[in-house]
C-alpha cells in the first residue's frame, strides 16, 4: 500500500513539473496563433533573426525597422506533457530551428521534421528571460556570439547573458 502511494506521488510530482513549465505566456491558443521575438539580456538592442542564406542559419541583427518578419518566431508545443517546442520563423514556416552536430553546435534552420536536435525545452531562468536548451543536449543552450554578426550557437557554459533571452510576443 505504502508503494503504490509512493509510485502515485512520484507520477504526480512528475506530471506537475511537466506541466508547470514556466511558459506562462505560452498557452496553447497564444502560442500557435502569435509569433515572438527573442533577445539576448547582454545585447538588448539586437534581435534574433533567421537568415535568408541556404543553412537558414540563425545570428543577430540590431535594426528591427528592416527586418520584416526575419525575427518573428512561433513556438509550436510537441507534446501536451512535455516542455519542448519546435520553432519556425513567421518568414519561413516551413523551416525549423535546430542545432548542428558541429564542435560549435551552430543553430540553423531545416526544411525537414528535425530530430531531438531542433526540439527546444524553453526553461524559465528569472522573471523575463529564458535559456532554450535543444533535447538531444540537454547540457547545451543556445546563445549569441559577441562577433559581427552575433552568430547564434551552442554553449556549454552555464546559462550566461548571451544565452539568456527576453522572448516577447509581437
Amino acid at each position: 500500500m505504502a508503494r503504490g502511494i509512493l509510485i502515485l506521488a512520484v507520477v504526480t510530482l512528475f506530471v506537475l513539473s511537466v506541466e508547470s513549465d514556466d511558459l506562462d505566456f505560452l498557452e496553447e491558443d497564444v502560442c500557435t496563433a502569435s509569433s515572438f521575438t527573442l533577445r539576448p539580456k547582454k545585447w538588448p538592442n539586437w534581435y534574433v533573426v533567421m537568415g535568408s542564406d541556404a543553412k537558414g542559419q540563425l545570428h543577430g541583427s540590431h535594426s528591427f525597422t528592416h527586418l520584416g518578419d526575419h525575427n518573428k518566431f512561433h513556438f509550436e508545443r510537441i507534446n501536451a506533457n512535455e516542455p519542448y517546442f519546435y520553432i519556425t520563423s513567421k518568414r519561413w514556416k516551413e523551416w525549423y530551428v535546430y542545432m548542428t552536430d558541429t564542435p560549435e553546435g551552430l543553430i540553423q534552420s531545416t526544411k525537414t521534421w528535425p530530430g531531438m536536435e531542433g526540439q527546444w525545452k524553453i526553461q524559465k531562468v528569472s522573471e523575463e528571460e529564458y535559456a532554450l536548451f535543444p533535447k538531444k543536449w540537454p547540457d547545451r543552450h543556445m546563445c549569441m556570439k559577441n562577433d559581427y554578426i552575433g552568430t547564434m550557437y551552442g554553449c556549454k557554459d552555464a546559462v550566461g547573458p548571451e544565452g539568456r533571452f527576453f522572448i516577447v510576443k509581437n
